[in-house]
């Protein structure tokens, strides 16, 4: 797979900004823009995985709300696994059972392209640290993210009908 070199001369000040604007689109549910999640797609596609873990991990760092767990779960982790899954999943393993955080972002990733073996160890993993989620919180978190993919769908449902 191509990757963009462009990724690789980036400072970590370009990246931590790149989380924070990220992360500050995410918290702005009524934001219609997405100019830093666009960038974000992109950078899932193109960026070395080494820098898509970075990603997520700097992300997970700098959240503020299971919301944005949420997100980085199904938008980053999901994706990493799903493509690169035997070569992170020690890591990943060892991040959720380390960090509640990571916990909860990996608590939302569903099977997608994730290969059997890397799925198994991911839900096993899920149910070692689900104990240490509050399920309350969590429950909102889903259903917040559920919410947020249907108005997304909706907004791309109304620029098909206008082109």
């Amino acid at each position: 797979m191509p990757f963009d070199d462009r990724y690789d001369q980036l400072s970590e000040a370009t990246w931590s900004a790149f989380a924070d604007s990220w992360l500050a689109e995410i918290a702005d549910q009524g934001c219609t823009e997405f100019e830093f999640s666009k960038k974000v797609t992109l950078m899932k596609f193109l960026a070395r995985p080494e820098h898509l873990w970075n990603f997520i991990v700097l992300s997970i760092e700098k959240t503020q709300t299971n919301f944005e767990l949420g997100r980085i779960g199904v938008d980053l982790l999901e994706r990493l696994l799903g493509n690169f899954g035997p070569d992170f999943i020690d890591r990943v393993e060892a991040h959720a059972s380390s960090d509640p955080a990571f916990a909860i972002a990996l608590s939302v990733v569903a099977k997608h392209t994730i290969t059997e073996d890397v799925w198994h160890r991911v839900q096993a993993t899920q149910s070692k640290t689900y104990a240490n989620i509050d399920t309350t919180d969590h429950r909102a978190t889903v259903i917040d993210l559920e919410k947020h993919h249907l108005q997304n769908l909706k907004l791309a449902l109304e620029e098909r009908r206008t082109d």
